[in-house]
């Protein structure tokens, strides 16, 4: 081998620049082009020779050790190259062998030794990567079995993978076949080096090259793969027939296309060539059109951290295309907010072999650098041309349109001055095209779930449905699975239900930070049915005002931000206590305010309060709180630290708060436990606590529920008032029982001689049938929730609050992990569970009963809240004040006209009326009502309707015996 590498560096010139040599063979290294085991020990071979000549240059320089370093890596890629090739092969082999074999069993006994058969064998047991991951996991936290084990598996399409186990462990390099022992020892000696060095591969490149299928591995493959050609959209075709056969002639292919609208025209281009040329006719012709990059046509973009946010762009473009890269495009990123620079750099590559190298990458002069893939927007694309969605403007050929007004021109040219207002091209409002809060953004649209096909004549539907699902058997909830750090003062009942409803004069609130209610909220409806406060307060909704939030039972008031991302809050109240909203104007914190009205006419105001990490509290703003009313709670996460209320150090809105408190004479409510959980520290604090004023006594309690660095916090505030209770009644009535008993309880014909008779006779038949209905009518009171969560369900959410506040306490990454886990398995059971119920009860509905058409009209029919009444003393928001505005405005509008009288007028009045009672013909003989008629208009009565003064119900009048 050293003869062959001498005769390999005299040939080339080795000796000549050591250094420059070694930058041109790493230049000249072309992976895709290595087919075989031999090109791999020729590139080796060549790498061997440099690395003898590098040892023996000297002084030592940076770009010396640049020069090794690269040789390093590429020895290194070509080592693995060689290796994903002989498994390629083996894993053919295993393939063939597979598809003549009938039993999958005689496809290891059948083939080689017992060394190739444990190796195929292990080859196979392979562990499911992570889905969803948002970013690469780093190489200092991976554990010790991840660094071991192989990186380059087998990717087959292999019929046999559902029989694979997958608790082993991956293969590991020296279990790998190879063809000598050098290429096993060197790969080996490789192996051991980087497990000393702690260096793994960048798993940003290993991701591009499994996304990235070099061609030699596509001959391999049993199906190729057919490259994908983007469709062009053209707006407003006209003669559609012509211009596919034009477009077909012009790329000499067969050109279809489809109408996704009444004047949308998707063309589906065969090739990337006649993608081309249709892009060039139709930019020729003037065609309003949008299409997207070609595969080819993509670039590589990547971020190179560990630069100082000041660095020159041109010295990074001059390193790069020293080391042998082709840089398009390079500068930093700022910051959204503060719009500076960050340190930061964005670099776009053509996408080339060489470009993929560039993971590899440390040193960008004598600075060290790490290179990662650029992150993928997660919202929807936008074009910066005609303001439209899902596309880009690189490849838009419409009109321009102003993100700004709306106009027919370019962003960049708008005439409008700062001080007007925006216009959104989309929804006509008050904000830019680009704004994500808008109500036409595709983020803020509701999409509905698709039926099930044949679902209504099928029974296996319905009966898989219906199906108990199974429950796991490994799941065991865990009791006094950890202690409680601070022991109340009083002692938990046994039941929410009871701890809520102890004394008739407390009002249960309950507040919590959600960072985000949107992807929580179906857990967190299930905790509030379960919970049954009277008001929660919400922090950081992060909603935009397309979102909907609505609570069953409950009324909901929010305060939405509108300049950025983030923040929010929010305020549920129960549709049975009378309130109105009373909002106040704040810069300094976020606030949604109500007013509770009391049975003694008494009102309480009530704010759900945000004040964002950063920026000091304005205890003016906080005035107009507690100066609204006479009494007032402010709860909320205040994100202040105080000794008073909080662990660890103060800060000074902490100061701010507990200053206004002691000088306002007002009642600080905060729990004895942390509320705040931060993830990346160990330093738990009480952020979240309640402020009131005219109080007399109250308790708070931090609850180790829902998935939050912020424990939601419960109150138990005295008010001195009966708050409605929550009724649930369900009245049945058996009619026909009814039927029965008010045809022996009422005789016919009743003797009447005079009014008083009537009176009378009225009485006894009222008392008669609301007695009869009472004894023929049931009554269940439904203290529970609608639906409940199944016990499986139920029981992860107890194991994981209780591994969650084990990690409150010790902060161990496991619980934290294994917290994590189970709060996305809840969440995924959870959205399973609602969607099985709902697919169960549409199938339940049918023609038969009249289901299908009840619910039909339940969910078309569209609920519209009364709005407030404008009073002489301002707006009324009770059902008692609407009430007196109409007794009031009734009373106001008839009433005696005021002197002077026109006796001239009212003379005449008075004949008028005398003269038509004169003319009328006086006949007493007045008609008689017969049961007949009575009858008809019984049964013209809607049973839906609304009972009378009498309380009888219309569907007892219609089922009131013919005698009576």
């Amino acid at each position: 081998m050293a003869t062959q590498n001498e005769t390999i560096a005299d040939s080339e010139g080795v000796s000549a620049d050591p250094i420059h040599f070694a930058l041109s063979v790493c230049n000249s290294i072309d992976i895709s082009k290595c087919t075989g085991s031999e090109e791999c020990d020729i590139y080796v071979c060549k790498i061997d020779a440099c690395l003898d000549t590098l040892e023996k240059v000297s002084p030592q320089s940076v770009e010396l050790s640049n020069a090794i370093h690269l040789l390093d890596r590429s020895l290194n890629r070509i080592l693995h190259r060689k290796i994903s090739i002989l498994t390629t092969l083996l894993s053919n082999q295993i393939i063939a062998n597979a598809y003549t074999n009938s039993h999958a069993n005689n496809i290891f006994s059948d083939g080689g030794s017992d060394s190739e058969s444990s190796s195929t064998s292990n080859a196979f047991h392979n562990k499911k990567s992570k889905k969803n991951r948002r970013s690469p996991q780093k190489d200092e936290n991976a554990s010790k079995k991840i660094k071991q084990s192989f990186e380059y598996q087998i990717n087959t399409s292999n019929r046999f993978a559902n029989l694979e186990n997958e608790h082993d462990d991956p293969p590991r390099v020296e279990d790998t076949p190879m063809n000598s022992d050098n290429e096993i020892n060197r790969s080996t000696q490789q192996d051991s080096s980087e497990k000393n060095s702690g260096k793994l591969e960048n798993p940003n490149l290993k991701n591009f090259q499994q996304s990235q299928t070099p061609p030699n591995e596509k001959e391999c493959s049993i199906k190729e793969k057919i490259p994908y050609v983007p469709p062009i959209v053209i707006d407003n075709p006209k003669n559609v027939p012509q211009l596919l056969q034009t477009l077909s002639a012009l790329t000499e292919e067969i050109v279809t296309g489809r109408m996704i609208s009444s004047d949308k025209l998707k063309i589906f281009p065969p090739t990337s060539e006649a993608h081309r040329k249709i892009q060039r006719q139709i930019t020729k012709d003037g065609l309003k059109s949008h299409t997207f990059e070609l595969n080819d046509e993509k670039k590589i973009k990547i971020v190179i951290r560990g630069l100082d946010p000041d660095h020159d762009v041109s010295v990074i473009m001059q390193e790069l295309a020293r080391q042998g890269f082709t840089p398009e495009l390079c500068h930093p990123l700022r910051h959204r907010q503060s719009n500076k620079n960050m340190p930061l750099f964005l670099v776009v590559l053509p996408k080339i072999p060489k470009s993929k190298e560039i993971y590899y990458l440390e040193y960008i002069g004598q600075m060290r650098v790490s290179v990662e893939s650029l992150r993928k927007k997660q919202t929807p694309g936008q074009c910066y041309k005609c303001q439209d969605y899902f596309h880009h403007s690189s490849r838009c050929t419409r009109d321009p349109r102003c993100m700004k007004c709306a106009g027919n021109h370019w962003s960049r040219d708008c005439p409008k001055p700062k001080e007007t207002p925006a216009t959104c091209l989309h929804c006509k409002g008050n904000h830019t095209a680009n704004y994500s809060g808008c109500p036409r953004n595709p983020l803020n649209r509701k999409s509905f779930p698709t039926a099930p096909a044949n679902a209504w004549s099928d029974p296996a539907a319905l009966a898989k449905v219906k199906e108990t699902p199974k429950s796991d058997s490994n799941l065991k909830p865990v009791t006094q699975f950890l202690p409680r750090s601070v022991e109340l003062s009083h002692k938990m009942p046994s039941s929410q239900e009871e701890f809520f409803k102890q004394m008739s004069t407390m009002m249960t609130s309950m507040i919590w930070n959600a960072g985000g209610i949107k992807p929580k909220f179906n857990q967190f409806k299930y905790f509030a049915q379960e919970w049954k406060p009277d008001v929660i307060a919400i922090q950081e909704s992060h909603l935009n005002p397309g979102d909907k939030l609505k609570l069953v039972n409950y009324t909901t008031y929010r305060t939405d931000r509108l300049t950025h991302r983030g923040g929010g809050t929010a305020l549920f109240i129960r549709n049975s206590i009378d309130h109105y909203p009373t909002p106040i104007a704040s810069v300094s914190f976020e606030n949604t305010t109500i007013a509770i009205v009391l049975p003694n006419s008494q009102q309480i105001t009530v704010s759900s309060i945000y004040r964002p990490p950063h920026g000091i509290i304005s205890t003016d703003e906080l005035n107009r709180i507690f100066n609204s009313n006479n009494k007032c709670i402010a709860v909320g996460d205040f994100n202040a630290k105080h000794s008073a209320w909080s662990l660890g150090r103060r800060n000074q809105n902490g100061n701010i708060i507990n200053d206004y408190i002691c000088n306002n004479n007002l009642i600080l409510l905060a729990p004895p436990e942390p509320t705040h959980f931060p993830h990346n520290g160990n330093n738990p604090s009480t952020l979240d606590f309640g402020v009131l004023k005219n109080f007399s006594s109250g308790d708070a309690t931090s609850l180790n529920e829902l998935c939050s660095d912020h424990n939601p916090v419960s109150f138990e505030i005295d008010i001195n008032a009966n708050i409605p209770a929550i009724t649930k009644t369900l009245k049945t009535t058996n009619w026909m029982k009814f039927y029965d008993i008010t045809k022996e309880a009422i005789p016919g014909n009743p003797s009447i001689n005079s009014t008083k008779d009537i009176d009378e006779v009225i009485n006894k038949i009222t008392a008669v049938i609301l007695t009869a209905i009472n004894q023929s009518s049931k009554a269940k009171i439904i203290n529970g929730p609608h639906r409940k969560l199944p016990p499986r369900i139920t029981n992860k959410i107890t194991l994981r609050n209780q591994i969650k506040k084990r990690w409150q306490i010790t902060y161990d990454p496991r619980f934290k992990r294994k917290s994590t886990q189970l709060t996305n398995e809840i969440k995924a059971d959870i959205n399973q569970y609602d969607q099985d119920s709902w697919t169960e009860w549409l199938l339940s509905l049918n023609q038969e009963d009249l289901s299908i058409y009840n619910a039909t009209r339940k969910y078309s029919r569209k609920f519209h809240k009364i709005p407030p009444i404008l009073d002489t003393d301002g707006l009324k928001y009770t059902p008692l004040g609407k009430a007196n505005a109409f007794k009031y405005s009734l009373e106001n509008s008839f009433q005696t006209n005021p002197e002077p009288y026109d006796n001239r007028h009212i003379s005449e009045v008075n004949r008028a009326v005398q003269h038509f009672l004169n003319s009328m013909r006086n006949d007493n003989n007045i008609k008689l009502t017969s049961p007949l008629e009575i009858q008809a208009i019984i049964k013209k009565i809607n049973p839906k309707k609304a009972t009378g003064p009498d309380g009888i119900p219309n569907k007892a009048l219609k089922m009131i015996p013919p005698n009576l």
